[in-house]
């Protein structure tokens, strides 16, 4: 009798420490920690996100590359995470490790309300990052012309160079994003800027390819004769790629302006 009562002792303990070990398990799974702050800003999450400043982690907490919660929520375009973080003082222009801002995240991603909404809390439109890129820059490198229209109706800069030269049309042309080239140059973008190499916006375009972009820029006053630093045009890099029918609207736009 002493023995099978034993029995049934040791089976409830090991039961009580495996329910015990389970639940220090889960609990550990779900705890608030300084680094589930990120994923919950990602992802939406207020209620984690509130907990975790209640129990005092620094809404501009830092992950290894130095963005804060503000700048994965923004890039994620989780716009009510960007109020809530706001309205817990977050840093609307803290910078990471290579100086890119919350805005320039949002405006990078393509997240066109989150950045109208960064623009009217007072985020720096013009701020820059190591490589001298602000946020218009990253919205027309990557085609975001939504965004691209918000930022210039907030003022942004659309002739700002960044330390290789780049211009926000320059950057749109190259990548061959045709809808934000044509926004740019309607609000007068300087067609002829050069880049570090002494490149125009269409002696990229005309290496990419991109027909529409060119005749574009070409209505815009585009020079179709610009050299670039190694002596070649426009004409002769698109002869080089084999863009015959580049080659040929240049050429027509050269004769006409003789």
């Amino acid at each position: 009798m002493q023995t099978k009562e034993w029995n049934i002792s040791k089976v409830f303990i090991v039961l009580f420490t495996i329910y015990a070990l389970y639940m220090a398990l889960a609990a550990a799974a779900f705890a608030v920690t300084p680094e589930s702050v990120f994923v919950a800003a990602g992802r939406g999450d207020t209620d984690a996100v509130r907990a975790l400043i209640a129990e005092g982690t620094n809404v501009d907490i830092r992950d290894e590359e130095g963005r804060t919660p503000l700048m994965i929520a923004a890039g994620k375009g989780q716009l009510d995470m960007v109020y809530e973080l706001i309205s817990k003082r977050a840093n609307v222009n803290a910078r990471d490790k290579i100086e890119r801002s919350p805005l320039m995240y949002a405006a990078w991603k393509g997240q066109a309300q989150t950045v109208k909404a960064l623009v009217a809390i007072g985020s720096d439109v013009e701020a820059q990052s190591k490589n001298g890129l602000t946020s218009l820059m990253y919205a027309a490198r990557f085609g975001n012309t939504d965004a691209a229209e918000i930022l210039i109706e907030a003022g942004a800069d659309l002739n700002h160079r960044s330390k290789s030269g780049l211009t926000a049309l320059i950057s749109a042309a190259w990548y061959g994003h045709a809808e934000t080239v044509k926004l740019l140059l309607a609000h007068h973008a300087d067609v002829n800027a050069q880049d570090e190499e002494g490149r125009i916006a269409l002696f990229h375009a005309a290496d990419g390819g991109y027909v529409e972009i060119v005749k574009a820029m070409i209505a815009k006053g585009a020079d179709v004769t610009a050299k670039d630093k190694d002596g070649r045009t426009a004409i002769e890099v698109a002869e080089i790629r084999g863009h015959t029918e580049i080659v040929k609207i240049l050429k027509e736009a050269a004769a006409a302006k003789k």
